[in-house]
């Protein structure tokens, strides 16, 4: 029988979400010209998480993209591979 282990908690996530956003607008100081772009199905929910965060959000609007497919060499947005 495995033991659940606590890796981390919502204030940990948080921190973490905070730190990447920081990151990113370290390297795109614009939000509106770049795009946030999760992979079904996790990286949708950190892209929507990272694309609502307040420190992306106070000096604009980033653009949304997600993927539904998760084969290596498929296009992103509409269409198929």
């Amino acid at each position: 029988m495995s033991k659940s282990i606590l890796i981390m908690d919502g204030e940990a996530i948080a921190r973490a979400l905070r730190r990447i956003a920081h990151e990113i607008l370290e390297h795109n100081s614009e939000p509106a010209k770049f795009a946030l772009v999760g992979i079904q199905s996790r990286g949708v929910e950190l892209a929507r998480r990272l694309a609502g965060s307040s420190e992306i959000l106070k000096d604009g609007d980033p653009k949304l993209g997600l993927s539904m497919s998760q084969c290596i060499g498929t296009t992103f947005g509409y269409g198929k591979a």
